[in-house]
């Protein structure tokens, strides 16, 4: 499985750590857009994009 999680800041940064760390799968977490598409598709791997503000989650979303 492969993810993407656009978050608005460090308190839902943090919120999502706890989430993977308590998950009963391993789970790689990576900020780096390469790392992610240059994973292999049978492992967990979740592409964590900071949007630094709520008003910017759906332009980034647009951006990517």
């Amino acid at each position: 499985m492969k993810a993407v999680i656009y978050y608005e800041g460090p308190s839902e940064r943090c919120m999502l750590n706890q989430l993977f760390y308590k998950s009963y799968q391993p789970i790689n977490i990576t900020e780096d857009y390469i790392d992610f598409l240059s994973a292999p598709d049978n492992q967990n791997y979740v592409l964590l994009f900071d949007c630094e503000g709520y008003e910017n989650v759906f332009p980034r979303v647009d951006e990517t």
